[in-house]
């Protein structure tokens, strides 16, 4: 549990790559989802601690990814590894 809350606390960014071979932080929907607010019933906090446990239990860890009408990411749902 430790290592899952010690890595679920570390700053997350969304960054790309610029034409100079530097790199900027994005400010999208994706990135407050990725970063801050997975979904409506968890922090980034216990979503990521989640996912770090999973991987330390069993391996793997995946989401299911939520999209709008249109195709844009709406949210992330932990979904069990097996």
């Amino acid at each position: 549990m430790l290592l899952s809350n010690d890595l679920a606390q570390v700053p997350k960014f969304l960054r790309r790559r610029t034409e100079t071979n530097g790199t900027e932080n994005i400010d999208s929907e994706l990135a407050y989802i990725l970063t801050q607010h997975p979904n409506p019933r968890q922090d980034q906090f216990q979503f990521w601690s989640g996912v770090v446990n999973h991987i330390k239990n069993w391996g793997n860890a995946y989401a299911v990814i939520t999209r709008d009408g249109v195709g844009n990411p709406t949210g992330l749902y932990p979904k069990w590894p097996w």
